[in-house]
């Protein structure tokens, strides 16, 4: 499946190519000529086409998981702040807020931590309808692991969908409002479990607490 995922996504890029490169053409040259409801449809197609282009990512990124079994002593704490660096301008965009305690170091793959923090800390900004946007990480340890808990202010998750959220091309939301291809969630539980760790979630004060445990080796 993984490799089947991995090839199938690389023949798509093509044709999705394609159909980016003459819609822009399309609409560079042919704009002004169409009426309003030609340039609707020429909009639609270029936002399906963005669509499509996020869900192939989303699914490479899944086929990638597992194939690196490299592993080295992982400092959360850099991993955090590099995360935070990356996202610097979404956050400031949307006048969120991101903050964590002190994290652990432990042995993990690096890039795939790194994802598996941007994509939480992403989600709790974006599906989110506050004016002031924010997430707080913390961890708590034991002889055996430590469990990671993010906490937002983003929208509710219905206690339904505590589970399906994790599935691929999973979205809670409407598309056109928030964007997304629904991959990012299972891109994160299939980084636990790469881990030997589990994720969950639970409904907060005010959002969302998203739970995660990793070993420390």
């Amino acid at each position: 499946m993984e490799k089947f995922l991995y090839v199938i996504s690389h023949d798509l890029y093509e044709p999705l190519r394609s159909i980016k490169v003459f819609g822009a053409f399309l609409a560079d040259e042919y704009g002004d000529k169409l009426d309003e409801r030609g340039n609707e449809y020429l909009k639609r197609m270029m936002s399906a086409a963005g669509r499509m282009n996020d869900m192939i990512d989303g699914l490479l990124k899944l086929s990638r998981i597992e194939r690196d079994e490299s592993k080295s002593e992982v400092n959360l704490n850099e991993v955090f702040l590099e995360a935070c660096a990356e996202m610097g301008t979404f956050i400031r965009e949307r006048n969120g807020t991101v903050k964590s305690g002190p994290l652990p170091v432990i042995n993990a793959n690096r890039g795939e931590i790194k994802e598996l923090f941007t994509n939480l800390m992403e989600n709790a900004i974006k599906f989110n309808s506050s004016q002031n946007p924010s997430v707080s990480i913390k961890s708590r340890g034991n002889k055996d692991g430590c469990t990671f808990i993010f906490e937002d202010n983003a929208i509710s998750i219905p206690p339904k969908d505590y589970m399906r959220i994790f599935d691929v091309f999973e979205c809670l939301h409407e598309r056109g409002r928030y964007g997304g291809a629904g991959v990012g969630l299972a891109i994160c539980r299939k980084i636990v479990e790469h881990h030997g760790g589990r994720i969950w979630v639970e409904g907060g004060k005010e959002g969302n607490i998203f739970f995660f445990t990793l070993p420390y080796r």
